[in-house]
């Protein structure tokens, strides 16, 4: 303080507290130096008043302490929508996300800075800061590489690539299994034969990679490949993945809108795989119906040559109502 202050009341701009300006002293480098000692591991500025040595700490800049908490709450914000989203690269948007929300705590270190700058010693937390920005950039780095390790492992084969893929797993199951294909897909995926991502339709909007999607009553583990004088038609469908695929070549007549339509798997007479495009969700309940049929009748069949002509088989249960083969997501 100027010499002529001595002896009033002023407020420490720091502090707050409010100090009498001492007397003007007679040896102000005897008085810093003596108090340097008292200083040597903190921070903050030494003060000698009254023939008493005060130490004064500025204030954290708050700024800093919120960019800290900012770039702490983005691990959490990974784990969750990483776990819980219902997306088919859940961890790249988590990555994506996090990644944001650990440099929106990295800008609010610049402002941080700037406060510092222009408190004139009031206030501190340029070392919180320099912690702060390594420790977002780390992170966001972290963040990156793995929602981009992720979309590189990810499966983006198409459907129709998909359903091909079921169909060799199939053949290849029924071919150590005496001609019988699986119980349902999944067990293909449980013995090995499959990648769980082959039977996800990428397309569907809220499903996770290795979920499912085919329409359940699509298919039937009472198909085989055991041809007893009887063969199943190339109408006999297998599997329907989700009907929301859509093109603007395939259009509704009466609105000009595209149609959904999903891929569909049929087992052709001479074992080969053939993966149909264009299926309309308005003929899918035809199609699962007719297959029942067509199962019951080689089934009949098959007693019937088996017994020698006196057995038949009971008519094939159809298929409920349309919300029974509704497809998962729909």
């Amino acid at each position: 303080m100027p010499d002529h202050y001595a002896g009033r009341v002023a407020q420490c701009p720091t502090c707050g507290r409010k100090l009498r300006v001492p007397p003007p002293a007679t040896d102000r480098t005897d008085a810093r130096s003596a108090a340097l000692p008292l200083d040597a591991s903190s921070t903050g500025s030494i003060v000698s008043l009254d023939g008493r040595v005060y130490q004064v700490r500025p204030q954290i800049e708050g700024m800093m302490i919120a960019a800290a908490a900012v770039i702490g709450v983005s691990v959490p914000v990974l784990a969750v929508i990483g776990l819980t989203l219902r997306t088919y690269s859940p961890w790249l948007w988590a990555g994506l996300i996090a990644t944001a929300v650990a440099g929106f705590g990295m800008l609010l270190v610049v402002p941080g800075f700037s406060n510092i700058r222009r408190s004139h010693g009031r206030k501190s937390g340029r070392r919180l800061g320099m912690i702060t920005l390594a420790g977002g950039l780390a992170l966001a780095a972290a963040y990156l590489s793995l929602g981009l390790i992720s979309y590189a492992v990810a499966d983006h084969s198409g459907c129709r690539a998909r359903l091909e893929s079921v169909y060799q797993a199939m053949m290849q199951y029924a071919s150590q299994n005496e001609g019988r294909l699986p119980p349902r897909p999944e067990t293909l995926v449980e013995l090995g034969y499959l990648k769980a991502s082959k039977l996800t339709c990428p397309k569907h909007g809220r499903v996770r990679e290795g979920d499912p999607t085919y329409i359940p009553e699509s298919y039937s583990s009472r198909i085989d490949l055991r041809t007893e004088g009887d063969t199943f038609p190339d109408e006999t469908v297998i599997l329907i993945d989700a009907t929301v695929h859509r093109s603007d070549d395939i259009a509704d007549p009466q609105t000009g809108k595209p149609m959904p339509f999903c891929y569909a798997l049929r087992l052709r007479p001479d074992a080969q795989g053939q993966v149909v495009g264009y299926v309309p969700y308005v003929q899918v309940l035809e199609r699962i119906n007719e297959q029942r049929r067509i199962i019951g009748r080689v089934e009949g069949n098959r007693r019937t040559h088996r017994s020698g002509g006196g057995e038949s088989a009971p008519p094939p249960s159809e298929v409920p109502s349309p919300a029974a083969a509704t497809p998962q997501g729909e």
